[in-house]
């Protein structure tokens, strides 16, 4: 049973808006990780051209994201139980922003993959970090929404990887795009410390909509 308090609280002006940035700030750095797993193949040709790589290298570079993705997606499910959303997911995301914006400034290949390797590591907690927010600022008959609402934007990150970054290169240049999109996810990582709460004030899950009787 959820408190009366707790109740009274949750429909109070703005409790919403509230509920959606706690699941947003999370979910917009989730987009971004699926952003990466496509980004190395709509630029590949400057790639190849910026480090005289072939093919084999750029695609071991697409793949050593999901290398890292896979070996620290159960650590990273680990943490978030143990120290919370916002601390975990926080900092993946400064370790995904650093490791892009090590990638915009790498002249070998060596810093190349090392960034490749941070992004992937930083990505792993994000998925997990927005389930975490769905159950907890949530209503547990919403989970199925929040999961599959989750999963588009991960998808929509995936587009955004695709016509829109090579728009953005033709323009600042692959090493400017990936510049911007450093930056961005360090100042998303940064609201995520900043704003994004464990669990609603007064503990629990928000409550049941009321479901209309039947005649």
């Amino acid at each position: 049973m959820i408190p009366t308090e707790a109740v009274r609280a949750w429909r109070q002006p703005g409790a919403r808006t509230v509920q959606w940035a706690m699941w947003g700030i999370p979910a917009a750095l989730f987009l971004v990780a699926f952003f990466h797993r496509v980004a190395p193949g709509v630029i590949a040709k400057e790639l190849m051209q910026a480090f005289g790589a072939t093919g084999a290298l750029i695609g071991l570079l697409s793949g050593t994201y999901f290398y890292a993705y896979a070996g620290f997606m159960i650590p990273g499910g680990v943490l978030i139980d143990a120290y919370g959303v916002r601390r975990v997911v926080s900092a993946g995301g400064a370790v995904m922003g650093g490791g892009t914006l090590a990638m915009a400034v790498a002249t070998t290949p060596w810093l190349l993959f090392t960034g490749r390797v941070l992004v992937g590591m930083g990505a792993t907690v994000t998925f997990v970090g927005v389930l975490k927010i769905a159950t907890v600022w949530f209503p547990p008959s919403r989970f199925g929404t929040m999961s599959a609402l989750s999963a588009t934007v991960g998808v929509f990150g995936s587009f955004v990887a695709t016509a829109p970054l090579a728009w953005l290169a033709s323009i600042a240049g692959w090493r400017g795009a990936f510049a911007l999109v450093g930056a961005g996810t360090l100042v998303a990582a940064a609201l995520c410390g900043w704003l994004v709460r464990d669990h609603p004030i007064g503990g629990g899950v928000p409550p049941e909509p009321p479901r209309a009787e039947p005649p």
